[in-house]
């Protein structure tokens, strides 16, 4: 893994750790979202993607020194805990990346993680604990995340939260590497392929 011992609180994290990871973010371009062109898209997903790219914005801002201690104050208690399942996303991204390499998590249709257990997690106690952990984070976070969507929408109730959740699939499908695993709209478990990411755009 990339040296983070498994008992890390990653909930713990410092002001000032947070504010070097959202620096890091703005520099490096560290979350980025792989889309279709704009006009592909549907409003519903115009909505989501814009909502995103507003958390992303709202991140730069928290980070800036001159800004932060205006700009949070009139973030909300609920925005603030988004923000920070970002930020926690970003932290745990090499982790998670390694993981999917190892084919230990893959992506559900509901765009959240699914566990396998692996030789290497029955093992390896220490990675299995880490793997663990990861996979509980990054599902807390994708979940915080989607629903925030729908509370910064005002068109948008948990009636929608179902196409939410298949907009961040496709996303999580698009950004994953091929071999990775990832579940088909039918429920059945395949590798990505070169052809195999659904389209952003795609109806049902």
């Amino acid at each position: 893994m990339t040296g983070k011992g498994p008992t890390m609180n990653i909930i713990s994290k410092t002001a000032m750790l947070a504010c070097i990871m959202c620096i890091t973010i703005l520099l490096n371009g560290c979350i980025s979202l792989k889309i279709v062109s704009v006009d592909q898209k549907t409003q519903l997903e115009n909505q989501i993607l814009g909502s995103l790219q507003a958390m992303e914005g709202d991140l730069v801002m928290v980070a800036s020194v001159r800004g932060a201690g205006e700009q949070n104050d009139r973030i909300s208690k609920a925005h603030k805990e988004a923000l920070m399942a970002m930020l926690n996303r970003q932290f745990n991204a090499d982790d998670l990346l390694e993981m999917k390499n190892a084919g230990v998590v893959g992506e559900k249709n509901d765009g959240l993680l699914a566990y396998f257990e692996t030789e290497r997690t029955r093992n390896d106690a220490e990675f299995s604990e880490l793997s663990k952990r990861i996979f509980e984070e990054e599902n807390r976070d994708r979940e915080i995340i989607m629903k925030r969507i729908i509370a910064m929408n005002d068109k948008l109730t948990m009636k929608e939260y179902p196409q939410v959740k298949k907009m961040m699939y496709m996303l999580n499908v698009q950004n994953s590497l091929e071999g990775h695993k990832i579940q088909d709209e039918s429920g059945k478990w395949t590798v990505k392929t070169a052809t195999s990411a659904p389209a952003a755009n795609e109806k049902k």
